[in-house]
């Protein structure tokens, strides 16, 4: 009766030990979880706060203030890696820095726009704003303006909407 009474007890040890043992596992993937959540939404708020400054600036003017911001055209990662550098111009907004410039691609005339029932070639520019955080995240984006029209030669004619024709967000 006692050997009966002993092994009774360890199996009931053993087995609150192992119900223990599931509860606690299961709490560290609750947390788990709930921390994966929150740099999730960490990576959200971030993205839609460069995505507004970016809006902003992407309704820049050629202006005296704007100048130094300006550069011609020049290979994507090399701009990535002017901003990260810190090159280019400064932002601060809601106690975050922000670096950005502005290239000037030029005009393409065989990518035409109609507005108000006239034809008109495109101005196209290259907005890249670099989010300085714990790690950095860049949006680039492709604008692109009436321009006079220039005819165009040996090329296929594309009409586009003028504004924002693309982008890309990288996150390093």
């Amino acid at each position: 009766m006692n050997r009966e009474a002993g092994i009774v007890l360890i199996s009931t040890i053993l087995m609150l030990a192992l119900l223990a043992l599931l509860v606690v596992s299961q709490m560290q993937t609750v947390f788990l979880v709930y921390k994966s959540l929150n740099r999730l939404v960490d990576k959200h708020q971030s993205f839609y706060q460069i995505e507004m400054i970016a809006q902003k600036l992407s309704a820049f003017n050629t202006n005296p203030l704007q100048a130094a911001c300006l550069v011609t055209e020049k290979d994507p990662n090399e701009v990535l890696t002017l901003l990260k550098n810190g090159k280019g111009c400064s932002l601060y907004y809601e106690q975050q820095s922000f670096f950005y410039l502005i290239e000037e691609l030029g005009v393409f005339p065989c990518m035409q726009t109609v507005k108000e029932k006239g034809i008109y070639s495109t101005h196209h520019w290259r907005l890249t704003v670099l989010a300085k955080e714990e790690r950095f995240n860049f949006l680039q984006l492709r604008i692109a303006r009436i321009a006079p029209l220039i005819s165009c030669e040996n090329k296929p004619l594309v009409f586009i909407h003028t504004g924002i024709i693309s982008w890309r967000y990288l996150v390093s």
